[in-house]
């Protein structure tokens, strides 16, 4: 059997490092899923009073016929149940859809709100 010398050594050591430190670091970080409890929701929540100032303060900006940020349009209610899934997901950022609003994250009761108009069925009450 053949002896490995300190260099030969202290070379396998560094390549065995930096292989290890390439596969661990190119894991996708996971911002820590959103729990989202329906048991809490209050009754019939509203588009108009509930859903619609968190995506005009949160999403419109971006996401309007005037600004059309990847081809989405939030202003009104067609437009933001075409896509409410991935809204959710964005707003969650939890990993299934892109990261939004860029820069920061929306309040978690805000998130529940939606999901909660969500699970009442998307009303466009």
């Amino acid at each position: 059997m053949k002896k490995i010398n300190n260099k030969s050594f202290l070379t396998l050591l560094i390549v065995v490092s930096i292989l290890s430190a390439i596969v661990f670091s190119c894991a996708k970080d996971k911002v820590p899923t959103t729990v989202l409890d329906t048991s809490s929701c209050k009754p019939n929540v509203s588009y108009l009073n509930d859903i619609k100032p968190i995506i005009s303060n949160h999403c419109v900006s971006c996401h309007s016929s005037k600004n059309s940020s990847g081809g989405y349009d939030f202003t009104n209610y067609d437009g933001l149940t075409k896509n409410v899934s991935k809204v959710l997901g964005s707003m969650k950022q939890d990993g299934t859809a892109q990261s939004m609003p860029q820069g920061y994250k929306v309040a978690d009761s805000l998130i529940q709100k939606l999901n909660c108009w969500i699970n009442q069925g998307s009303k466009n009450n």
